[in-house]
């Protein structure tokens, strides 16, 4: 059985950060069916990207569109870090006889 929820899990996610704000702070989420990207407030909703380099284009894309626009939005590359393990010893079952 694959673990899924236990153990290290690391991934690339895109931040957008309002200048205009101190916790202006959403991820960034592709569309699926537009194409597009939105921004969210849950880092659930990120966009996981498979390596920096992809992840440094579409950000470089994205702030140059923010910049023609007048927007006081920048992205950010971030490294989502989650390590999980358990806290509790495991206790064999026990048969009394």
């Amino acid at each position: 059985m694959e673990n899924n929820i236990i153990g290290r899990k690391e991934r690339i996610i895109l931040v957008q950060v309002d200048l205009d704000k101190e916790e202006g702070e959403r991820v960034i989420a592709k569309n699926l069916y537009g194409g597009g990207y939105s921004a969210f407030q849950s880092p659930d909703q990120a966009t996981s990207f498979e390596d920096e380099e992809k992840a440094k284009k579409i950000s470089k894309a994205l702030n140059s569109l923010y910049e023609l626009s007048g927007d006081q939005y920048r992205v950010r590359i971030a490294r989502e870090v989650i390590n999980r393990e358990f806290i509790d010893e495991l206790e064999e079952d026990s048969e009394e006889e």
